[in-house]
């Protein structure tokens, strides 16, 4: 069945771009694409005029003549062919003729109709065709496609023109649904790499009896894996799916030598324990897909260091793959980059990085290449095969030497990494062949020990494993055991692993820190100072309050002897000498009643230069205050009011604290809606449906304690709607910044959490974390009673809470997918729901109570609670550890924001067990980290930051004395003084724990808190022998061994309730039980 759709619209897209681009067609007065018949159905598998018939019909009618001209397109084919194709004649803008080939006349009569269709569009006289595609595609003697091009050619008299280019130009750009075929072909062409060759070449080699296979061989394996997707549990249909070619295999040098061009062949060679470089291709429905790798057997140096810069040179290709880039770039950037970080690699790069690929494998007229037309650029649906290769590149005699397997027998190697990668409407390309070239990914070591060591040794071994399984017997409390020496030798190994981490870890840390003072130099030598950002101080003008423009506007209610208050101008009058004078409210910094004799009292104090404005001052007053705190000017300090009624007053008073709460209250508001942004509109979707999350609770509420509604995702945002007053919040996909997904799986809520660039405001509060949830459980449920693990009951509500949260777990899943296809469709391509991750889960204490934290790819989140805790470390400048001393049970974890206007935040009391955990996970996330024991007053610590970033000495290795000082946060690390200092602490802390034995509780408590004893109090006590009072040795003289003993046992109890103590007071809140 032809789809009519597609064929009308494939039919206008070319009928279009020939018409508007004549020069680019050749002058073509009409256009003609004879397919011929072939010898073996995959001689014209890549031919242009085989393409064009796909492109238009779906399927290959050979044997066929299409001819459009200026008004209709005829179709010359067999009579079978001409009732396939009759739906057809229907529908287009463009006449559709057909005619059936007839054998009397030798198509006599059908080839004078084409003829005078040529005659009559345009000029009549150039027919354009793919002629070189043609002459390399004729097909078989004296088929239709032949006789009519030679009859148009001999006896029609007409010129040909090439019409190639303008092909190529229309069925480069790819609709939804030829991209739907090549991302299946793209999948396939994986799966057959991931789960056919990989996992077949790892079982070779792992294998050593039995790991010889030739190259042709494997490369059947993979072509057969094509033709019976089946074998690796793809269920397609076999018809739909093909090898674009027999598969690429090659090792060893192959025997001709490694070759990274797509005309490379698989030979008989063995496939050897060295470089392997691997090239497929899928075909689906006609649409290519490629991908090639290289697969490294015990490497050495250079090869590793050319992976690396391999992969290096195809993250700048991918970064110049953007809609309006020519395609000439590619090959340019490659080589600027090689340029730069290795010269030698440059030769070894090949003249084409790639080809436009769909129904075409390679299109030449889309060729990443330098020599490529420059007036051809990237647009958004095209595809392309990025192949980034080196072509013979040599191995160092001395790693070849020391090389563990067969790479020693290699003198020159090859590497090739290829990748079917689609153009966006905006950003990088899309890579979708998914298949890791990560170097963990890519390398296997077989070889580890050394062979010769192996065997001179084994003897030798084999008395030390006799030895050491007998092991060594000990005592136990259950009587006699045997300890094995193995196991005492597999805790060295784990230790080892651990070693191995750090110093890992440290030195990623080092080459952070070096980054960052980098960075940070580089900045300050641009003028933008060494980091912190910008601090963001409001400048308060000094402005007169204007309640009233004139005496006039006065109220009509106000006396010459009455206070009267002004809700509607701010203002309060005062009686003076029988006239009102209003004051506004701001003017007054407090007002009292004190207690009343006769009559009743009203004080008012007002805002004067001679006294402390304090913090509740309004910024407004504030600055007038100091404007005139110089000046002569006089001030009113405070009135006083007495009247024998105290009603008057008092009324006067609650209305004044009314005001006064009022305008605070109006400015913390308008504050707020200074700094907001403003968002954009809600568009709504209405061609399709709304992807909804109903009956759910939203965080914070809208109204009263909880706001329960529905939420919808429409083309640039959400919407949740209240479904008890029918308010609404809007979130835009361009104001989120992180999204997040929690399924119930301990917790008793399931939820979406959004973190946004922009605060929004939420119940006349700035809100930037939103979040919407359903309870799994009433967090409020509690066991009264304790039942049975027998009880039908019991169990039947367990396993109806289980499906429950199965259940949730799944709708709200479904609906995150929804959004961000919802959100990409609409081009917001950066909206991703991320799940935290409760494997790295720990305690701690964020705010004032302790939540378990999970680390996520960007984040470290607590959203069960409330409030929520989210800490971005895009956000994050560095992270220092405080109370990390030796003993310790639990630590604080500071994070300093990039922007040191921003308040640091801390997490305080995380249990020393995920200290390393924690480490792995800062470093994994490009951030600098430091370790020390001592809180730090930050407010003071990051004012002196930023005093000495604006000196520029904060990131040098020297002060302004030219001594030398740690660069950067390395000021904050615990060990950064002299070896000296620590020895002389650690013998202080001797002498501290000696001190501590005499039984006070002062001195057991400062031995025991290592964070409260400054180094100079040490100090103090090692150079000043007189510490020691002459009345307390004279008593200690007098003791006898028992009072000694008695009095020591005493300070060891008291010792132990202390530290059960402290151990309670840092252990989590126990949960309470809650009934199922």
């Amino acid at each position: 069945v032809i789809d009519s759709e597609v064929f009308h619209n494939h039919l206008t897209k070319i009928h279009d771009h020939w018409t508007q681009n004549r020069a680019v067609w050749g002058e073509a007065d009409a256009i003609c694409i004879p397919i011929p018949k072939f010898d073996d159905e995959n001689d014209g598998m890549y031919s242009k005029t085989t393409a064009v018939s796909r492109y238009l019909l779906g399927h290959e009618f050979l044997q066929t003549i299409l001819l459009l001209t200026r008004n209709e397109l005829h179709i010359l084919t067999s009579d079978k062919k001409v009732k396939l194709l009759e739906p057809l004649t229907s529908g287009g803008s463009i006449k559709i003729s057909l005619h059936a080939v007839t054998k009397d006349d030798k198509n006599a009569g059908n080839f004078a109709t084409l003829v005078r269709a040529i005659k009559g569009s345009y000029h009549g006289t150039r027919l354009g065709i793919p002629a070189k595609d043609i002459s390399n595609n004729q097909g078989v003697d004296g088929n239709l496609a032949s006789v009519w091009l030679e009859h148009a050619r001999e006896k029609a008299g007409l010129a040909i023109a090439e019409i190639a280019r303008g092909l190529s130009m229309v069925m480069v750009v790819k609709d939804s649904t030829e991209l739907g075929l090549v991302q299946k072909a793209a999948v396939m062409s994986n799966k057959v790499m991931k789960h056919g060759f990989v996992k077949e070449m790892e079982s070779i080699f792992e294998n050593e009896n039995d790991n010889k296979i030739k190259h042709s061989e494997m490369a059947d394996k993979l072509d057969a894996i094509m033709d019976d997707p089946s074998k690796i549990g793809i269920k397609v249909a076999q018809s739909t799916i093909e090898s674009c070619y027999f598969p690429i295999i090659q090792s060893g040098g192959n025997l001709k030598g490694f070759n990274i061009k797509p005309s490379a062949s698989t030979d008989d060679g063995i496939m050897t324990e060295d470089v392997i470089i691997v090239s497929l291709g899928a075909r689906f429905k006609s649409y290519c897909a490629n991908i090639a790798r290289t697969y490294v057997i015990d490497d050495v140096p250079t090869v590793k260091r050319t992976y690396a810069t391999l992969i290096r040179t195809r993250a700048e290709c991918l970064a110049v793959m953007q809609p309006g880039s020519k395609l000439s770039e590619v090959h340019s950037a490659a080589s600027s980059f090689l340029e730069k970080k290795n010269k030698v690699l440059l030769k070894s790069l090949p003249k084409s990085l790639g080809f436009s690929l769909g129904l075409d494998f390679k299109d030449s007229n889309y060729n990443l290449s330098s020599k490529v037309d420059p007036s051809l650029t990237f647009k958004p649906g095209m595809v392309f095969n990025l192949a980034i290769g080196f072509q013979d590149v040599d191995i160092p005699q001395v790693e070849r030497n020391k090389a563990k397997g067969s790479v020693k027998d290699l003198g020159v190697f090859s590497m090739l990494v290829a990748d079917t990668v689609k153009i966006n409407d905006r950003g990088i390309p899309e890579v979708l062949t998914k298949a890791s070239t990560e170097w963990d990914d890519v390398n296997y070591n077989i070889k580890e020990g050394d062979d010769e060591e192996e065997e001179s040794g084994s003897d030798a071994m084999d008395e030390d494993d006799k030895e050491e399984d007998e092991g060594q017997v000990v005592k136990t409390a259950a009587g006699r055991a045997t300890v094995l020496k193995s196991r005492l030798r597999e805790r060295v190994a784990i230790g080892d692993d651990q070693m191995e981490a750090k110093q890992k870890r440290a030195e990623k840390q080092q080459r952070l820190h070096e980054q960052a003072r980098d960075r940070g130099l580089r900045n300050m030598a641009n003028g933008n100072g060494g980091g912190g950002g910008d601090k963001d101080d409001k400048v308060v003008k000094a402005e007169d309050f204007k309640a009233y423009p004139s005496s006039d506007m006065y109220p009509y209610e106000s006396k010459g002897n009455m206070i009267h208050v002004d809700m509607e101008n701010e203002a309060i009058l005062l009686p003076i000498n029988g006239i009102p004078v209003p004051f506004h409210v701001s003017t007054i910094k407090s007002v009292n009643m004190p207690d009343p004799d006769a009559g009743a009292y009203l004080r008012l104090n007002f805002y004067s230069p001679d006294q402390a404005l304090g913090k509740d001052a309004p910024p407004q007053m504030a600055a007038i205050v100091n404007r005139f705190k110089e000046g002569d000017q006089t001030f009113i300090k405070e009135f006083t009011f007495r009247s024998v009624n105290p009603a008057p007053l008092t009324h006067a008073f609650r209305q004044i604290q009314e005001l006064r709460k009022r305008v605070k209250q109006k400015a913390i508001v308008a504050d707020q809606e200074a700094t907001l942004v403003v968002q954009a509109k809600l568009i709504r979707l209405k061609d399709q449906r709304v992807p909804r999350l109903a009956d759910i609770e939203m965080r914070p509420a809208l109204a009263g304690r909880k706001s329960k509604g529905t939420i919808d995702a429409h083309a640039n945002g959400l919407r949740f709607t209240s479904t008890k007053t029918g308010e609404h919040v809007d979130i835009m996909y361009a104001n989120i910044k992180h999204a997040f997904f929690q399924p119930c799986h301990s917790e008793h809520i399931v939820l979406i959490h959004f973190h946004l660039l922009n605060p929004i405001m939420v119940a006349k509060k700035k809100t930037i974390d939103i979040q919407f949830i359903t309870e799994v459980v009433e967090a409020s449920e509690e066991v009264t009673t304790r039942g049975s693990a027998y009880d039908p009951d019991e169990i039947e509500s367990e396993q109806r809470e289980r499906k429950m949260r199965k259940a949730l777990n799944r709708k709200f899943q479904e609906y995150t997918v929804k959004v961000e296809e919802v959100a990409k469709k609409h081009g917001f391509d950066s909206l991703e729901f991320d799940i935290p991750y409760k494997d790295l889960a720990f305690q701690g204490t964020p705010n004032r109570e302790m939540v378990t934290l999970q680390p996520s790819v960007h984040c470290l989140v607590n959203l069960t609670e409330t409030p929520a805790f989210v800490v971005s470390m895009t956000n994050i400048e560095h992270i220092h550890f405080e109370r990390c001393t030796m003993g310790a049970k639990n630590f604080d974890m500071v994070f300093v924001p990039k922007k040191h206007s921003e308040p640091v935040r801390m997490v305080s009391m995380i249990n020393m067990k995920d200290f390393d955990d924690i480490q792995e996970w800062c470093t994994q996330q490009d951030i600098t980290f430091t370790i020390g024991t001592v809180n730090f007053n930050w407010k003071q610590t990051m004012t002196m930051v930023d005093g000495f970033l604006e000196d520029g000495t904060f990131w040098e290795d020297e002060d302004e004395d030219g001594e030398s000082k740690p660069p950067g946060w390395l000021f904050l690390n615990a060990g950064t003084g002299e070896s000296d200092e620590e020895e002389e602490d650690d013998d202080d802390s001797d002498a501290q724990e000696y001190k501590g034995s005499g039984g006070s509780d002062e001195s057991e408590s400062e031995s025991d808190s290592d964070e409260e004893v400054s180094d100079d109090s040490f100090d103090d006590e090692d150079d000043d022998e007189s510490d020691y009072d002459k009345e307390e040795e004279e008593e200690a003289d007098g003791q006898d061994w028992d009072e000694l003993e008695r009095e020591a046992k005493a300070s060891d109890r008291q010792r132990e309730a202390w530290e059960v103590e402290e151990d309670k007071k840092s252990a989590p809140p126990a949960k309470k039980s809650r009934r199922r």
